[in-house]
């Protein structure tokens, strides 16, 4: 019989959870899919987009951080971890973030960068 990937399963049940903006339930599904799968890359990222909807910037950097470890062509990564770092008036890291979110192909980033 085919194996069931639990970390996808939680990952999906995440996904539907964080559509209906129920980012409690939504976050605790991608911990679980983390924790399945410690290297599922866009349980990362919607992960750090619960936190981010929370005000948690620190646990969402982190989170984006992870996601794009694991997964290094997530411009979308990229560009949040680029708007906290401007946020926290880290220019430097927000010039390299964004840039490689526009060189990625994210439209905003792109924008941003005049490209």
């Amino acid at each position: 019989s085919p194996q069931i990937n639990t970390g996808d399963v939680y990952y999906k049940v995440g996904r539907i959870y964080y559509l209906l903006q129920r980012l409690d339930l939504a976050l605790n599904n991608f911990s679980k899919s983390i924790a399945a799968q410690p290297d599922h890359s866009s349980a990362y990222y919607y992960r750090g987009m619960c936190a981010l909807n929370s005000q948690e910037i620190d646990a969402a950097y982190i989170d984006f951080t992870q996601a794009v470890f694991y997964e290094s062509g997530l411009s979308h990564a990229w560009f949040q971890m680029a708007m906290i770092s401007k946020l926290q008036e880290r220019m430097d890291d927000f010039l390299d973030q964004l840039s490689e979110a526009a060189r990625l192909g994210h439209k905003q980033a792109m924008e941003l960068v005049g490209r």
